[in-house]
């Protein structure tokens, strides 16, 4: 498997600091690594491996006052 180092990353990121969202994933690992990963490629990491699962959608504030929503992952 391409990712096999950062799934495992990500997992124990998850388990260490409990649910996150997307947003804070994606900046822990691209911190964390040298090479860094994209966030399409994050997002097929995290929907597509049995051991992470979707918690629930949260609203939060962008930088223009908009809002968007954001997935909230767990470690199954």
């Amino acid at each position: 498997m391409k990712y096999k180092r950062i799934q495992k990353m990500i997992i124990k990121y998850l388990e260490a600091n409990g649910p996150s969202n997307t947003r804070e994933i994606y900046e822990y690992v691209n911190n964390k690594d040298a090479n860094g990963i994209q966030s399409h490629a994050l997002n097929n990491i995290l929907s597509k491996n049995p051991n992470i699962k979707a918690s629930h959608m949260e609203r939060i504030k962008g930088f223009s006052d908009n809002s968007y929503m954001i997935t909230i992952w767990k470690v199954d």
